[in-house]
This record gives structure tokens, sequence and C-alpha cells, in this order.
């Protein structure tokens, strides 16, 4: 817990420091990206399939990985045969990975925002809330992570228009994660704006299926028809436990922001800006991000099929943070750092929590270094077997 305790910290001592030191935003954000790049690269025993994406690179070939993993993707299994070809180390996988996912997050950043502090509080709001480009609670997720960030930088060609680009990125980013198919649909989001009564009543219809327990008879009738058809996750679906009724504490706080950042957006008319196509786009698939993430928000614990629920969304992670940024940029500084103030520390005790309570309820997937307080501070640094 100290690890994660420390983190936070590390994130607030960044936020505040270009406060009293704005001239030194650029070096600060370099440093923190660094520090991301390092954790995640380096890491050691961090997520709860480590040790599985360990034993599949030492099988030493692509045929090996997909006779184990029929379902992983062309780019994990190449890099099998090669790393394993040059006498690199499972760990230089890792190094690769986190390279491709900060390298594709900083060049997007550069897509919608031109100042040091705009980048960096987008930078705060992805590493705090998803415990950075590595996603440390599960390796699964660090490919979709790559695929997030190719898909992040391809919003240029998005509002640009250029299809063709945006295809090639776009099929790359499948190459990482299979589920990146979802994202095709925002191609289209740039073009009209989704009126402001259709998003409000879409994201409190949401709210209201997902409470009455719509969405989780829904999620279960698709999960074990996709169990029949494919025979994946069929001994997992009994192991789940639902909380029926129950909407997480993250969940409700990600509406009320979004409905105080939706409030923000129409009162001060940053629509009919100059860039207004690039507010059309981040305002819209912010809804979409929103019904979609409150459409999923019950609770299902006690097998791996649960991390499900949350693959859908997570496309449009990122560009609702930088509708966030993008309507805050307008506004006065204290409250850009009141907010990110906020949302650190509501995240931060949100996560925290969840790990604290992780140790002593075996139905909750922790990292194994929260759980063990062994080697959540270690790092392998061997990249040659």
């Amino acid at each position: 817990m100290n690890f994660w305790i420390g983190y936070y910290l590390f994130s607030l001592a960044a936020l505040l420091f270009t406060i009293f030191s704005p001239k030194y935003t650029k070096v600060v954000l370099a440093i923190y990206l660094f520090s991301i790049w390092f954790i995640g690269a380096f890491r050691y025993m961090y997520g709860a399939d480590y040790y599985m994406y360990e034993l599949l690179f030492e099988s030493g070939n692509a045929d090996a990985v997909l006779f184990s993993a029929p379902s992983i993707e062309p780019t994990f299994y190449m890099m099998v045969d090669l790393y394993n070809e040059l006498g690199l180390s499972y760990q230089a996988m890792f190094v690769t990975y986190e390279t491709i996912i900060l390298f594709f997050f900083y060049k997007g950043l550069d897509v919608f925002f031109q100042t040091g502090r705009q980048r960096l509080m987008m930078t705060l709001l992805y590493a705090t809330t998803t415990l950075t480009g590595g996603y440390f609670f599960g390796l699964n997720g660090m490919r979709q992570a790559a695929a997030m960030s190719i898909l992040f930088f391809a919003s240029k060609y998005v509002l640009s228009h250029d299809l063709k680009r945006f295809i090639i990125f776009f099929t790359i980013s499948v190459l990482f994660h299979y589920s990146a198919v979802l994202f095709f649909p925002i191609y289209f989001l740039s073009r009209k704006k989704i009126p402001s009564t259709c998003a409000i009543i879409g994201v409190l219809l949401s709210f209201c299926l997902t409470i009455t327990g719509v969405t989780q008879r829904i999620f279960f009738s698709v999960v074990s028809t996709l169990a029949t058809i494919y025979g994946k996750y069929e001994g997992q679906i009994d192991l789940l436990n639902v909380d029926a009724g129950t909407f997480p504490p993250s969940s409700l706080f990600t509406l009320i922001v979004f409905l105080f950042i939706l409030f923000l957006y129409y009162r001060d008319k940053i629509f009919n800006k100059d860039d207004c196509e690039i507010s059309t786009y981040l305002y819209n698939a912010s809804v979409v991000y929103v019904c979609f993430r409150t459409l999923m928000s019950f609770v299902v614990e006690g097998s791996n099929v649960a991390a499900i629920i949350h693959r859908f969304e997570i496309y449009f992670l990122f560009l609702f943070f930088a509708f966030i940024v993008y309507v805050l940029r307008v506004r006065r500084l204290y409250l850009q750092v009141g907010f990110l103030l906020v949302w650190i520390l509501v995240f931060g005790i949100v996560n925290l929590k969840s790990f604290y309570n992780g140790i002593y309820d075996p139905l909750i997937t922790i990292p194994p270094s929260v759980a063990t307080d062994k080697v959540e501070d270690q790092f392998n640094f061997e990249l040659f077997r």
C-alpha cells in the first residue's frame, strides 16, 4: 500500500509544483511521463496475470503461444517469436508495450492541446484514474492500453477527415487488441453534435437501466450465450457474484463530473468557438463514454470474466478526459487546479480503499504486489535471457 500512497502523493506534487513554478510545467510533465514509463516498463509481478504472460513468452514461439492462448493478437505472438530469437527476456516485451502506450498517448496530446499545463492536466487525469498507462490491475489490459493510445493519436485523422490514414492506425490498434474494433464508429462522431436533450436523456436512461438491474440481466444473457458458442468463460460464469442495485462510487463521481462539465460547456458556449469541430468530437465521444460506463456500472466479482464489462467504454476514456481539459482550459487557474485536486483525491481514496479491501476479500482480483506488500516496490531490469 505504501507504493500506491506514494504514487498519488507524487501526482499531487506534480500538480502543485506547476502552480508555484509554472515556467517549469514542461519539465514536470517530462519527469512525470518518464516516471510512469519507468514504473510500467520495469514492473515486477504487477498484475494478476503477470506470471501467465511470463509463461507464454518463455514458451518460445508463436505456435506454442497460440496453442495456450488461441485468441491472442498477432503483435503479441510475433513479439514472442522475435524477442526469443534475439535472446531478449519477457521484461523487454513489457518495455516495448509501455513505450508504445506512452509514445502514442503523448503524440495524441499534441492533437488537442497547445500548452504544457493542458497536457499535464490530461496526463494527471489519465494516470490517477487508470493507474497509469501500464494498467497495473492486469497485464491483459496492457495490450488494450496500447490499442487505446494508438486510437487516441488517430483522432488526428478523424478531425482532418483522412479516412485512409485513420483506417491504417485503426487496423494497427486491432492487431494489439481485437476489442479495438468497437472504436471504428467514432470516425463519424465529429460530423454532427448530439443534441443536449438527447445526451441528458441518454445518460439518465442508462442510469435507470443499471440501478434497476436490466443491464445486469442483459450482461449475463450475452456472456452465457458467448460462452456456449465459443467455449470460453464457461467455468467462470458460475463463480460470478453480483451486487444488485449497487452503483460504484467512481461511476457516480464520473457521472457528476460529466454533468458539471456539460453545464460549463453550454454556459460558456464553447461549441461556438473557432475550433468547434474539436469540441463536437470530444463532446460526442464523452456522451458515448458516460452512457456506456453508466450502463456497465454494476458490480460483478468472482472471476476474470467480470473484467470484460469495462472493455467497451474504455476506448472513449481518453477523449472524455480531453473534453474535461478542453472545457476547463478557458476557466481560471483556481478552478482547473481545484478540479484536479478533487479528482486525484477521489480516485486515490477509491482505488486505495479497493486495494485495502481486496487484501481480505478473495472475490476481488488485485495485483499480487498489493496483497503481499513484498514486491510492490521491486523492479526487473533483466532485458536479456
